[in-house]
């Protein structure tokens, strides 16, 4: 999945840095690059995509037992709906930091104004249209801060507004290092009042990221980019993901759906996806009940989850080789509960995950996860499996705008 968190960083990277003219440092150096804002399991087009195919296995046997289809390409296709928000963003950055910056009192510098489309629509839609301006300068105690803030055409500069806000403590690589990241997209829509933009919400998040290795946690609150696509729903979820030096990518989605079929009721489901492309894949799939606004849904016996599993042979994560569900109690963790005769089962594709899934040395990384969920959404993910090999810690997520940046 990339968080490519996504036209590039690189593309405003080189524009801001065109735009600084003969400073003594780049204004970029301190500003994280797509490869650092990236989250993935397996790259490519499935992940940054704002269409995808329907998923090729829907094999739930009855309303009893979840309806998740293909874990990692359901995975996939919430992967890139954030990855498309963030992409659009950052269209903004690159297109104001192309604009003449200009000094400003203080530690900072303001690029634009700029008007630009808000929508990926060409020619642009009427009333669509916002004005943007940037500013990039240093967090005290932080490193590097950024800003991108946007306003209805015709309005005054007391009528702009925080879209975009983040900071990163560089380390050893320039635009590579630890920080964290605000999207607000209810700026947006407020900057095009006589159009619907039909995003929503807010996304809040911590990285951290090295040449290769890099870890984050995303929490969205009632985000999306397209509110009208049924494969993005405004969510208010948690997603946390790394990739390892050595190329091993997992990554934890939660989403809100029904996927019990007995009544019409939602449920949550907490996709664990990990990805090797030597070794294959794994897709583990936590499905309970969960509590919003003090209401309980959900159509999971009482005091059990469900936990799935299914792997994918090295090379083609297309289609799961095996997939195996299993109804838990909440005292017991999935891979305890996978020993479990006792508890009941589904093989929904395959002989046995010792037949079709072992390996020979598994890394942690491949590990069920550790525990039963949770009923909190958007309750924030400790590490993962096998995080620790990635190397680098990921920054918490901001808990609210006061925490964002403030140009000086």
């Amino acid at each position: 999945m990339r968080f490519a968190i996504w036209c590039s960083l690189t593309a405003f990277a080189l524009g801001l840095s065109a735009c600084g003219g003969k400073d003594e440092s780049s204004p970029t150096d301190s500003i994280p690059d797509a490869g650092a804002l990236t989250l993935e399991v397996t790259g490519g087009p499935a992940e940054t995509a704002a269409a995808l195919p329907s998923a090729a296995v829907e094999l739930a046997a009855e309303p009893t037992w979840p309806a998740t289809g293909d874990d990692l390409q359901q995975a996939q296709r919430r992967i890139a709906g954030v990855n498309a928000a963030i992409r659009r963003i950052l269209e903004h950055v690159a297109g104001v930091a192309l604009v003449n910056g200009a000094p400003w009192p203080g530690t900072g510098r303001w690029y634009g104004p700029s008007e630009r489309c808000t929508v990926d629509v060409s020619p642009c839609p009427v009333n669509a249209s916002a004005t943007f301006r940037l500013w990039v300068g240093k967090a005290v105690g932080r490193g590097g801060a950024f800003v991108l803030q946007a306003r209805p055409n015709a309005a005054g500069d007391d009528a702009y507004r925080t879209v975009l806000a983040g900071w990163m403590r560089r380390g050893a690589l320039a635009r590579r290092g630890a920080g964290q990241i605000w999207i607000d997209l209810d700026h947006v829509k407020a900057a095009v009042p006589d159009f619907a933009f039909p995003g929503q919400g807010t996304l809040y998040g911590g990285f951290a990221a090295g040449r290769v290795a890099k870890a984050e946690t995303l929490v969205l609150r009632a985000f999306t980019l397209d509110a009208t696509n049924p494969d993005w729903p405004a969510a208010t979820v948690a997603f946390r993901g790394f990739k390892t030096a050595a190329g091993t990518a997992r990554v934890r989605v939660a989403a809100i759906k029904d996927l019990v079929q007995t009544t019409a009721d939602t449920e949550l489901g907490l996709a664990h996806v990990v990805y090797n492309p030597a070794l294959g894949g794994r897709a583990f799939a936590l499905v309970s009940n969960y509590s919003s606004d003090a209401t309980g849904h959900g159509d999971v016996p009482a005091d059990h989850y469900f936990f799935g599993r299914s792997c994918y042979a090295p090379h083609t994560p297309t289609t799961p080789v095996f997939k195996e569900w299993f109804l838990c109690p909440a005292s017991q963790g999935p891979a305890a509960c996978a020993l479990d005769g006792a508890n009941p089962s589904l093989i929904q594709i395959g002989t046995s995950w010792a037949t079709d899934c072992a390996l020979a040395a598994e890394p942690a990384e491949f590990a069920a996860p550790p525990s039963a969920p949770g009923i909190d959404p958007a309750a924030q993910p400790g590490a993962l499996p096998g995080e620790d090999a990635a190397g680098v810690t990921p920054e918490d997520p901001p808990v609210s705008d006061d925490q964002a940046p403030v140009p000086s």
